[in-house]
């Protein structure tokens, strides 16, 4: 699940309590709800980026990808870090050559204290009837069972991946 102190009112609410337009972390709860399961997996950030980056992993939620992992990564860093996702054992019904797309939903703002974010570089602004936007996934391609990403200083994604190209047969 996905816990916060207030909906509205309060310190930092999702929604402003006066002009109500949703705040960043609306679109974080957003997308945590529409794409993380509950079925809780295991990834780790290599030393190399570690205290930097830090990764979680579930199954993806069914209604919105079928058989696949969602990754959410935070770059808590001032500066763009190179990330490759990447299954600890390949799975054995991929080749050498093999190439497999996964859908990225990039989360980065002008500053820490901005009060819009920008999902795949798009703003998140209501429309002109108060409709909420929605974020939109990127494609972002892979090989071989790894895909790299530069995260963007402070800043977070969500990475849905088939299942089988990270041999997560407990998604499948």
């Amino acid at each position: 699940g996905f816990c916060r102190q207030t909906l509205i009112g309060g310190n930092y609410e999702l929604v402003d309590k006066v002009s109500h337009v949703p705040n960043p972390d609306y679109y974080a709860l957003r997308l945590f709800n529409k794409l993380m399961s509950g079925k809780i997996l295991d990834a780790n950030v290599s030393e190399g980026i570690a205290g930097e980056v830090t990764a979680w992993a579930q199954c993806t939620n069914v209604d919105a990808y079928k058989s696949s992992v969602t990754i959410v990564l935070l770059n808590y860093g001032n500066t763009t870090q190179d990330v490759i996702i990447a299954p600890i054992q390949p799975s054995p019904s991929l080749g050498r050559s093999s190439e497999w797309s996964a859908s990225l939903y990039l989360m980065t703002a002008d500053s820490l204290k901005s009060r819009v974010v920008k999902c795949n570089d798009r703003e998140m602004r209501l429309g002109p009837n108060d409709e909420i936007p929605e974020c939109s996934p990127a494609p972002l391609k892979g090989n071989q069972g790894s895909v790299t990403l530069a995260m963007p200083k402070e800043s977070y994604a969500f990475v849905v991946i088939p299942a089988e190209v990270l041999n997560a047969t407990a998604c499948a």
